[in-house]
């Protein structure tokens, strides 16, 4: 069935991927019973904001600006701040995937219905689709900076500069880190050959910055404290030697432990670039298999500063490796977005070299994008279950230790993080703190009818999911 010329060109592929990815994101959150850890940490200062005012939503968090949107939202709009949290995301989300597939279609002449399908299938930022994430606005102001750049590339006008460091800074008020993408356009301006353009890229994010710091006093410094640190390259240096020292210890032969440190750097580049490709899913395929004409196009074309984009994060993300000793795949999330340019241009390049792999490959592609949005796995419902009974049946003077903070959310408490872990509420010399206990845990384990027959507690109630997993409910 051929459609009709009017409905193909309302459906261009910007439009047709703004109203898929509202309908993948909507159909995320109807599967949605839980929400992220994260995401109560946003509420909980959006509503310290409403009550309060910004003093105190800083001394809960440090770079509250996302929660200020939702509290503006709810209190412009009636909107709870769950649901606007979810109508935010929705929205960031699919303005991110418009900017991609107009990126990406003009740069591949007649790849859009294609960059539609890759903007809406990588795993790496499309699996988080029914969660509430400041990177959504991260991801969406991101791209927004470098669609800026692209187009302001042909003229490179002052006002466009201006609008690109604006895209920045609202980007860095989600994420501070977004900071790092100036740093790339400079480089990319650089290539050009043209210190004009670099001085328009820089000049208002020198004035801003001039004012933030006569302005000092005013500023939560807690989270620029932590990135000047992170930035530091002595603190860096002995990180990674402390590290390298470790991997040393464990080694059995001298000449292992004298390259303990190219073994760790290697290490971590390497788990870093297969954790990009993990986050591509099939879409890895035809990068791999790209030949030369595409990765000349991605890394020195029209998506150069893509490039320099992703590897100015990927820089940032070793040192926050080194620094913070951990990684969680959210946070390289944004390496997946900058790569969405890149596997349109490979599966481009891969459908016409390889038509009937090609169709495969699409095939599984349509698979991922479902798979993205509907869980079939067991649902945490054990949470909302012990939260409501928490708000039922304990009272607000008594103290609670909880091992989620959804449980004191979903009970109507906020989402204070305890203050220790597990272990140490439940020794003996602070077990006597807390009037309650909501753990997960097996009622049927040992070290449980142990502790319970030691400190003279029981189980008042317990909740499990569909899977078996289970919080229980301990007091006298």
């Amino acid at each position: 069935m051929i459609l009709p010329p009017g409905l193909l060109r309302f459906l261009s592929p910007v439009r047709f991927v703004c109203l898929a990815s509202l309908l993948l994101s909507l159909i995320a959150i109807w599967g949605t019973v839980t929400v992220p850890r994260d995401a109560t940490l946003y509420f909980d200062t959006a509503q310290v904001f409403l009550d309060q005012g910004l003093y105190s939503a800083l001394q809960l968090f440090d770079w509250p600006w996302f929660s200020v949107l939702l509290a503006a939202t709810h209190w412009l709009t009636g909107l709870s701040l769950e649901q606007s949290g979810y109508f935010w995301c929705a929205l960031f989300m699919a303005g991110t995937c418009m900017l991609l597939v107009d990126c990406c279609q003009r740069w591949v002449p007649g790849s859009g219905y294609l960059a539609c399908l890759v903007a809406l299938a990588v795993p790496g930022f499309n699996q988080y689709r029914g969660d509430i994430l400041r990177e959504f606005g991260f991801w969406f102001f991101c791209v927004l900076a470098l669609w800026l750049a692209g187009r302001w590339r042909k003229r490179g006008s002052w006002g466009g500069a201006c609008l690109i460091q604006l895209a920045v800074f609202m980007a860095a008020a989600f994420r501070l880190e977004a900071v790092f993408l100036l740093i790339a356009l400079t480089v990319w301006a650089l290539t050009e050959r043209s210190w004009l353009r670099v001085l328009k890229l820089n000049l208002l994010t020198g004035i801003v910055a001039l004012l933030a710091l006569l302005s000092v006093p005013e500023l939560s410094l807690g989270r620029l404290s932590y990135y000047q640190q992170l930035l530091n390259p002595m603190q860096l240096l002995e990180s990674f030697d402390q590290l390298a020292a470790t991997l040393a210890g464990g080694m059995r032969f001298k000449y292992s432990r004298d390259d303990a440190g190219s073994i760790l750097f290697l290490g971590m580049v390497g788990k870093l670039l297969l954790d990009s490709l993990v986050g591509l899913g099939p879409l890895s395929l035809p990068i791999l298999l790209s030949r030369g004409r595409a990765w000349r196009e991605i890394i020195v074309g029209a998506a150069r500063h893509f490039s320099l984009a992703w590897i100015g994060y990927f820089i940032i993300l070793i040192m926050f490796f080194l620094h913070s000793q951990f990684m969680i795949a959210r946070y390289e999330s944004l390496l997946a977005v900058l790569a969405v340019p890149a596997a349109v241009m490979a599966l481009h390049e891969f459908l016409d070299r390889c038509p009937r792999m090609g169709r495969v490959l699409l095939a599984v592609i349509v698979l991922v994008i479902l798979d993205n949005v509907i869980s079939l796995g067991a649902k945490k419902t054990q949470l909302v279950e012990a939260g409501h009974w928490m708000a039922r049946n304990v009272a607000p003077a008594e103290t609670v230790y909880y091992d989620d903070v959804r449980i004191s959310y979903y009970a109507g408490r906020g989402a204070r993080r305890q203050t220790q872990p597990r272990e140490v509420a439940m020794n003996p010399e602070n077990v006597g703190r807390f009037s309650y206990f909501f753990i997960e845990a097996d009622p049927e384990s040992p070290w449980l009818q142990q502790w319970l027959q030691r400190n003279d507690k029981r189980v008042l109630a317990s909740f499990a999911n569909s899977k078996g997993d289970a919080v229980l409910v301990l007091g006298d």
